[in-house]
């Protein structure tokens, strides 16, 4: 094994344990939803400092092993793929944020279509997670693909609802979703050498 397949096992190992932060945020923030307990929203928001810990830490160690390695082909694509991941990762925790901060104001139990929208976020998280780890793309594909289910979700929410905290709430949510996606973009390029972005503007 070579310095840099060492170096890039131990970025793999930080960067999964930043997406095992996040996933849990996104629980945490789910639990809000259906609790409206205020001292978890809290705990939302204090594990948030974690996550900008873990994006420091990873973006430093990106730039030192492009500065002082000089990595060629797959290497190279994980490591500029991984600097992004971060930042995506880091802003899945702002938007659970949203989340924990509207979920006490529901003025009332989240609605159906909130929930299924909450859960089905939880699911693009927690899978673009573990393609992340086994860098799966195959995987990343299905999620990109079950993004519009969230996307649906959302407009169908803000068009119905009165409700500020739970229009604040799905955006977020769809914000989160959209993370995701773009998570499982840089799982792509990064295994594949294909940037998929944009691809249905075209």
């Amino acid at each position: 094994m070579t310095q840099m397949d060492t170096q890039i096992g131990k970025l793999k190992q930080v960067l999964a344990a930043m997406g095992d932060q996040a996933r849990s945020m996104v629980d945490l923030g789910i639990s809000v939803l259906e609790t409206r307990d205020a001292a978890v929203a809290e705990q939302v928001i204090a594990s948030d400092l974690e996550l900008n810990r873990f994006e420091t830490q990873l973006d430093h160690m990106c730039e030192r092993r492009l500065a002082l390695q000089e990595p060629f082909a797959t290497d190279f694509r994980f490591i500029f793929s991984a600097i992004k991941t971060t930042r995506d990762l880091e802003r899945i925790g702002d938007e659970v944020k949203i989340v924990a901060r509207w979920g006490p104001k529901l003025p009332g139990p989240a609605s159906d279509a909130l929930v299924s929208m909450a859960k089905q976020a939880r699911a693009a998280v927690a899978g673009v997670v573990q393609a992340m780890v086994a860098l799966d793309a195959e995987a990343a594909e299905q999620i990109i693909q079950d993004d519009a289910a969230i996307d649906r979700l959302e407009l169908e929410i803000i068009q119905g609802t009165e409700s500020v905290p739970e229009a604040f709430i799905a955006h977020a949510l769809e914000r989160v979703g959209d993370r995701a996606k773009n998570i499982a973009e840089n799982i792509i390029y990064a295994v594949r050498g294909k940037d998929v972005r944009h691809l249905d503007d075209a």
